[in-house]
């Protein structure tokens, strides 16, 4: 038994020290293949980087930057900058030995003295030769690197006064006469050329495409459909959906059946029109032209349709209080569920049509009609959206006989929502919307478009962030909670609080930095711009004289973490398996202890 238990407890720090071996040994296979991997002469590689930075310099001239030229450009320029960042760390890591070499043969003699030795004084010349070559690396790859700032900052303000110039463009009223005048027909006529499609696709095909190849394409995909839509939906709900068997379910099955009912009634059948929509990218697919656009759109916002409907069912549960993972009555999670399928199919509708008509030529007047109407219908999707009335929180129901019983005189009310943060968002995305319809209303219709679809994208990108969010939550409490780490690792339920409030704080701290990041990204800020920000704010960040680098940093602080582990392992190991079987004195054993954390 005492065997057992040796090798029981000698598990953490046998597998801590053969990560720590497996670092080292990867680092030096990385060193040894930068070592033998031939790289180009850096006059050569200052040469190429020249060439790029006044081809981009030309290129700005020009009188418009298409956005993906001027992405291209920023991917090429970040690539510049990474590779003058890694040559200037190698060029500052060779200095410092260089100058102890030059510091341990003295200074040079003066004149009048002694001359030094040849073979010192040819060591000599060499080290500062290597010295001058490497600070002159160090500059003109500081001077690269300037350069790439100052065109990215160029580019950036060029992207950003193109879709500024593009979103205040001024269309013509949409109340006014002659707008309605010509909108109103060219509108008939575009609904009659997308109802026409079909039939003019369906003309274009010959007798074989018709009754042969075409019955079997779609017997394959209906079976398919049924195959893979019902068994799993099937499956998913029986494993894992929601049961009335369970009164009081926690909040990880709940998290659970979310997921099933979810997955189910939303997302399989979001592949097979996704299956759909790639089908009509296929070169040997029959769909073409203008009928193959309207497949491809209809598709699209088919998916956007049951997402809507059922992630939302999903969370909210109007029928199974119990099972519910946000606390709000069941008349308000029917309210909430309608009113974002209404909204979903508006904003369908208007995608559907801006898809299946993106190459026909629509004039001003039907745009900005078009627009007013839309944008209208979803903007009064979104205020019904932030009504404070649904969004009250209410204590957790047991079931449907706790929803028909009244409240009891002196118990709690339903409490709103009181932070302040989240009152203060609902207010602007309110004030957000109704400034939509008056863009709109007064002939802006591309930033009415703008601000309306971005609310919508920012709003699924906030929702799909915060399923994930308890997700990860409730998997940080499961594996704190597993049998490893309790007995293995013998982790005492205060330890395991302790590390399950930190890993939910930074998970948290990470969720809100993807958030941000997506929403600037929905928002228009370019990716490539992110990254330059996020690289400037890790990698240098100027005090005066002084540069910060947050990436050493959490180097430094992950490797301290690393050791301070391997240390506490080492004297666990030392105080259960090593000091039982000696004769020190506990004054001894804790001195060889604390030495130990020492050093």
């Amino acid at each position: 038994m005492r065997g057992v238990r040796l090798r029981t407890s000698f598990k953490l720090p046998l597998v801590l020290l053969v990560i720590v071996m497996l670092a080292s040994i990867g680092a030096v296979c990385a060193v040894a293949v930068a070592q033998t991997t031939p790289q180009r002469p850096f006059a050569r590689v200052v040469e190429e980087w020249t060439t790029a930075l006044d081809r981009a310099a030309q290129e700005l001239a020009a009188p418009e930057i298409s956005p993906a030229r001027a992405q291209a450009l920023q991917r090429r320029l970040r690539g510049i900058e990474a590779e003058a960042r890694a040559i200037k760390a190698d060029a500052t890591a060779a200095l410092a030995p260089l100058r102890s070499q030059l510091e341990a043969l003295g200074p040079p003699p003066a004149e009048g003295d002694q001359p030094e030795a040849p073979e010192i004084a040819a060591e000599r010349q060499r080290i500062l030769q290597d010295i001058t070559d490497y600070e002159s690396r160090i500059k003109q790859a500081d001077l690269a690197i300037a350069r790439v700032k100052e065109i990215s900052d160029q580019i950036a303000a060029r992207t950003l006064q193109q879709s500024l110039d593009r979103l205040f463009r001024k269309f013509p009223s949409p109340l006014a006469p002659h707008t309605l005048k010509v909108a109103v027909p060219e509108l008939v006529e575009i609904v009659g050329l997308l109802a026409g499609a079909p039939v003019e696709w369906w003309q274009g095909l010959s007798p074989e495409q018709r009754w042969r190849g075409l019955p079997y394409r779609l017997g394959a995909l209906v079976l398919f459909a049924l195959v893979v839509g019902w068994g799993g939906r099937w499956a998913l709900l029986h494993w894992f959906g929601r049961t009335a068997a369970i009164e009081r379910p926690s909040y990880a099955r709940r998290l659970t059946g979310a997921v099933a009912h979810g997955l189910a009634q939303g997302l399989i059948p979001a592949l097979i029109f996704g299956i759909i929509l790639y089908g009509t990218t296929v070169p040997s697919n029959l769909l073409n032209g203008l009928f193959a656009r309207m497949v491809a759109a209809l598709s699209t916002v088919l998916i956007l349709i049951v997402l809507a409907w059922a992630i939302p069912r999903a969370v909210l549960a109007p029928d199974w209080p119990a099972w519910r993972l946000l606390p709000i009555s069941s008349t308000h999670a029917r309210m909430i569920t309608r009113r974002i399928t209404f909204l979903a199919v508006v904003f369908g509708v208007d995608l559907f049509f801006a898809l299946a008509s993106a190459n026909l030529v629509l004039s001003d007047a039907l745009i900005s009609l078009y627009t007013l109407i839309t944008k209208v219908l979803e903007a009064a999707a979104i205020l019904a959206l932030l009504d404070v009335r649904l969004w009250q929180w209410e204590e957790e129901e047991k079931g449907p006989a706790a929803e028909a019983a009244p409240t009891p005189p002196g118990g709690e009310a339903p409490r709103r929502m009181r932070v302040s943060y989240w009152s203060m968002l609902r207010r602007l995305v309110g004030v957000a919307a109704i400034a939509a319809v008056i863009m709109a209303a007064i002939g802006y219709p591309n930033l009415s478009r703008y601000v309306i679809q971005n609310l919508l994208l920012s709003g699924l990108a906030v929702g799909v962030l915060f399923l994930i969010r308890g997700v990860i939550r409730e998997l940080i409490g499961m594996a704190l909670r597993a049998r490893f780490v309790q007995v293995q690792l013998g982790l005492p339920h205060k330890i395991r609080s302790r590390y399950k409030f930190w890993l939910r704080v930074l998970l948290d701290f990470v969720v809100h930095v993807a958030g941000l990041v997506v929403i600037l990204i929905i928002w228009g800020v370019p990716a490539e711009t992110i990254a330059v920000w996020a690289a400037d704010a890790l990698q240098e960040i100027r005090i005066g004289n002084v540069t910060i680098s947050l990436v050493d940093i959490l180097v430094a602080v992950a490797v301290f973490t690393l050791v301070l582990i391997l240390t506490r392992a080492l004297q666990r190991m030392l105080a259960e398996q090593v000091f039982p079987h000696t004769d020190l004195d506990i004054g001894v054993r804790n001195s060889l202890s604390a030495g130990l954390g020492y050093v």
